[in-house]
């Protein structure tokens, strides 16, 4: 989803180019730009920025729906073995099938041959 001050400020810029042709196309792609910048200078989400480098390409991406385990993962490491760990829910933080591998996002989606 695109953020709500964003969405607002396309409302408000769009309402003063009513009589503009294509005026929520050339708005979007305005305030998409701004985006960008916001989240390519972001301090905070760097595991995110590196899976979703782009906020166009993902804001007009064709397919996929962002479910609970999307999420998770977009979010960082909650729910890996080595998260769980730390809070007691399991008794290792390296993956059930090894004794020498942490769970951690990276290693899951780059690396796990599950």
């Amino acid at each position: 989803m695109i953020p709500i001050y964003i969405t607002l400020a396309e409302d408000v810029e769009c309402c003063y180019q009513r009589n503009t042709r294509n005026a929520r196309r050339l708005v979007r792609v305005d305030l998409l730009a701004k985006l960008q910048h916001e989240w390519n200078n972001a301090e905070k989400g760097r595991w995110t920025h590196q899976l979703v480098p782009c906020v166009s390409a993902w804001v007009h991406r064709k397919h996929g729906e962002v479910i609970f385990y999307l999420t998770q993962f977009l979010s960082g490491p909650r729910f890996f073995w080595k998260y769980l760990y730390q809070f007691g829910h399991v008794s290792s933080s390296l993956r059930p099938e090894s004794v020498d591998v942490y769970e951690i996002p990276d290693y899951v989606i780059f690396e796990c041959s599950r």
